[in-house]
This record gives C-alpha cells, structure tokens and sequence, in this order.
C-alpha cells in the first residue's frame, strides 16, 4: 500500500515513466531506456501484406507441402472466406502448371456436369508477385502461383478411412488398415481379386522366382482363399519387419499366400534339377513373394490415375484394380464410387488426376460433398 502511493507520488512530483520502487533498499528502479524490438506482423508483411492489397484480411494458415502454402482469407468488403494457394516458383511444384490446371478446372467447370461438386469452385488462378516473408508490399517479391477458391472442410476420419485405407504412418496406419481389412478380408471376391493382382505384378518383379503360369494362379488362388476363411492358424507365419504396418489378418493371408504358391512351384518343377533349384532358393523366393504382397497390399483403394495415366503395377491404378469385383468394392467401400467416377470424368475432358490421397481431399460445408482440392500435379 505504501509503495503504491510513494510511486505515484514520484511520478506526479517528476512526470517521468512510473518507477518502481524496492522497500529493502529504499532505492526506485529506473525504467530501461533500451527501446522495445519490433517484429512485422504476418498480416501485413509477405502473404498477409498480398491479400490487403487485393481487399482481404489473412486469417490463418490452413497448411503447407512441398509444394506450396495455403491460407485462409477474408474479403473485407463482404466477409467472405476463401482458401488461397500461394505455390513459388522455388518450390518442388510447378508453378505454372498449378496455375494452369486450377485455371482449368475453373474453365471447364460446367463440362463436368454432376461431377464438378467434387472439385472446388475457382475464383481465380494466376502468376503474381508475391512479398517475401517479413517483406511489406512495396519490398522483394517473388512469383507465385496464387489461387483463390472456396474454402472447405477436413475429411472426417471414416469417410477418409474408406476412401484411403492404406494411408496414415505408424499407428494411424495401423488403425486404418484394420478398419479395411475388416471389410475388404472379410470378403471372398475381394480377397480373390486381391490375390489376383499380386499373381500380376508377379510378372514385373525383378528378382528371380520360378515362372507362375495362369495354370498354378487358377489353382493357387481358391486354396488360399479356402485356407484363409477356415483355418484358424495359417501354420508357419511369415516374418515382417515391425516397421511395416499389417493386421493380424494381413498377417495370415500373406503366410498362406506365400506357402501354398511356393509348394506349387515346387510341386509344377519340371524336373529334379529345376526342383532343387527352386529348393535351395526358398528363403529368396519367399521373400519376393513377401514383398509383392506387402507392396500389393499398401495401395490405396481410391487414387489419382485414369485412362493413359494408369500403369501396370502403380499406385496410380487405384479401385482400377478390382475389375473383377467392382460390385463387391463399392458396396463395402461406398464412398469409392463418386470419387472415382469424378476423376475419370475430369481425365475425359482433358485433366488426369495424379497424386490423389487422404491429404488432399477435403469436404464442402453443409453439403458433405467430397472433394478433391490439391490439382497441381494432375496432368493433361
């Protein structure tokens, strides 16, 4: 209470910066005549200092890659939010490309008819210069590509989860790839086709195994299924690295893929000679095979690839994969078809999506429409 008064009447008595005051001393404290630092301000340095210039107030950072950053703005006049994508051309991405497809999408948006809800509506994408981090308007710049569209939504876990059951890293993977397996093991006609693609990318392995005729596949294929759905211990389990992620019933799948194929190569050797070659190789082919598996089964069920843009044993060919089980995919992975469907159209008239995953798709406000926001790597 003393001090309060003591140090008020110092500051009425002198006009100067109120002093503190230390009762053990009886000394008061000057205050520091360092001057305070200033830092700029995000919002009108760099990005933010663009967006004033344009009519809009930055918000917040929504994210970033390797590719560039987006933001999330607000038009000053009528308080709209938009979602803006600044992508340099010091980046991994292409600069002109991202302004040159975001700018076809808004181009050619009613050419997608029903399938445009699953790309986002485009303000405008152009090449503009851009001031450098902590730079003001009138300071360095840089080209960016910049992109103003309608502002979304994350993808909630469950629709991302059916959508791309093979993403995440480390636990998350884990928990994704359960929830898969829980629908795609669980059905014989997927499992089939599962199986089928490995015995397909067989053909593009670079290591050595014994030739797999169509003959061995057609046999091979309904033992592992029949093994599959009523053993309950698939025998010998193949060893993993504990760093790849896969279930329990990834687990048994691949052991008895693994150990049916390889004793009917045994089995289909021509000769002794061939027999023990094959023999001798065990732990080589079973590990390929392995490896064709873990490969085979890493993929996404929905990705980017369409028309030419597929290829043969690539991430790319997404639900393409399951030709002989469509029907079965999309009743237990439901939000597979529209999506795919939206992509293919969008190949059709001149776009072909690549580099579609969980990270890049996002859904609409209200609407709970799915859609694909990151179109800088799709390609004409």
């Amino acid at each position: 209470m003393y001090q309060k008064f003591w140090n008020q009447f110092l500051l009425e008595q002198e006009g100067a910066a109120e002093p503190t005051f230390n009762l053990n001393n009886a000394e008061p404290t000057k205050p520091d005549p360092t001057p305070k630092r200033s830092y700029p301000s995000p919002y009108t340095t760099g990005v933010g200092a663009y967006l004033l210039s344009k009519g809009y107030d930055l918000d917040s950072k929504l994210g970033d890659g390797v590719d560039g950053e987006v933001y999330a703005a607000i038009n000053k006049k009528t308080g709209q939010k938009v979602a803006v994508k600044f992508v340099p051309r010091t980046t991994q991405g292409d600069m002109n490309r991202e302004a040159e497809n975001y700018k076809f999408i808004k181009d050619n948006r009613a050419a997608l008819g029903k399938y445009a809800k699953h790309f986002p509506v485009v303000y405008s994408s152009t090449i503009e210069e851009v001031p450098l981090k902590k730079e003001p308007i009138d300071g360095r710049k840089m080209e960016n590509a910049v992109i103003f569209m309608e502002e979304l939504e994350p993808l909630p876990d469950v629709i991302a989860r059916s959508l791309f059951p093979a993403s995440g890293q480390g636990d998350k993977t884990t928990r994704v790839r359960k929830l898969r397996d829980e629908k795609m093991l669980s059905n014989p006609a997927l499992v089939e086709n599962f199986l089928s693609l490995i015995f397909t990318n067989l053909e593009f392995s670079n290591a050595w195994i014994p030739t797999v005729t169509v003959d061995m596949e057609l046999e091979a294929i309904p033992k592992i299924v029949e093994q599959f759905f009523t053993s309950k211990n698939p025998g010998n389990e193949i060893e993993v690295d504990s760093r790849v992620s896969i279930t329990k019933k990834g687990k048994k799948l691949l052991s008895i893929f693994v150990s049916v194929l390889f004793e009917s190569m045994i089995n289909k050797a021509s000769n002794e000679e061939e027999q023990s070659l094959i023999t001798d190789y065990e732990q080589n082919i079973k590990q390929t095979l392995t490896n064709l598996f873990l490969k085979t089964y890493s993929k996404s069920l929905v990705s980017g690839g369409v028309d030419s843009a597929m290829k043969q044993y690539s991430i790319l060919r997404g639900m393409d994969q399951y030709p002989l089980a469509r029907d079965e995919l999309e009743d237990e992975f439901p939000e597979t078809k529209n999506i795919r469907d939206a992509m293919r159209e969008l190949g059709m008239v001149g776009l072909k999506p690549f580099d579609v995953h969980m990270g890049n798709v996002m859904m609409r406000p209200k609407t709970n429409e799915i859609v694909i926001v990151d179109l800088g790597r799709f390609k004409k």
